[in-house]
C-alpha cells in the first residue's frame, strides 16, 4: 500500500490539531517550537507548488534568483518558480492540485504559478501527467504546449523535438 507523504508542516499540523481550524496557528507554533518544521521552510514561500512523493535516484532544485542548486529529498515541499533536475532514475510530484508529475532521469522541469496560465515548464526530458482536475491543466515545453483535462498524457522535449502523447 502507498503512503501519502505530507509536506513537513501539513505533517505537523495533522498530528497535532489537523482538523481544527481555529487552533491551526497555535498548532503551527507547536510545530515550530517542537522542531519539525523549519521557519526557513515556512518563510520560502507562503503556498507549496508540489512536493516530491516518490523518490529514486538523485533529485535536485534551484529556487528563483538564486545560482546555488540543493540535494531534494523524499516529501520535500517546493515553491512557484522553483526549477527541478532529476539527474538519476525517476520522481513523482504531486502538485498542489493533486496532480502527479512523474519525470523520468535527465528531466528538467519549473513550477510555474497556475495564474500564469501554465503549470510547469518542461525544459528538458519526459514528463508523464496525471491529472483528474476539472480544468484545463498546461504543459509548456521549448517547441510545444500541451493542456488537458482529467486525463494522462506524456509530454517530452528532447534534442529539439517535442512529443505529447495522450
Amino acid at each position: 500500500s502507498k503512503r501519502l507523504h505530507l509536506n513537513p508542516i501539513a505533517q505537523c499540523l495533522q498530528q497535532n490539531f489537523a482538523s481544527r481550524l481555529k487552533i491551526k496557528s497555535l498548532a503551527l507554533s507547536v510545530c515550530l517550537l517542537s522542531g519539525s518544521v523549519s521557519a526557513e521552510e515556512i518563510a520560502r514561500c507562503a503556498t507549496s507548488a508540489a512536493r516530491i512523493d516518490s523518490l529514486e535516484g538523485q533529485v535536485q532544485w534551484q529556487a528563483t534568483g538564486e545560482a546555488q542548486w540543493h540535494g531534494a529529498s523524499l516529501g520535500q515541499t517546493f515553491c512557484y518558480g522553483d526549477t527541478l533536475i532529476v539527474s538519476e532514475k525517476r520522481a513523482v510530484l504531486r502538485l498542489s492540485n493533486n496532480t502527479l508529475v512523474r519525470l523520468n532521469e535527465h528531466s528538467s522541469l519549473k513550477l510555474i504559478p497556475p495564474d500564469q496560465s501554465f503549470w510547469v515548464e518542461l525544459i528538458d526530458g519526459a514528463a508523464h501527467v496525471l491529472t483528474r482536475t476539472p480544468k484545463s491543466f498546461t504543459v509548456k515545453a521549448p517547441y510545444v504546449n500541451a493542456a488537458v483535462e482529467g486525463t494522462e498524457f506524456l509530454v517530452s522535449a528532447q534534442n529539439g523535438v517535442n512529443k505529447v502523447g495522450v
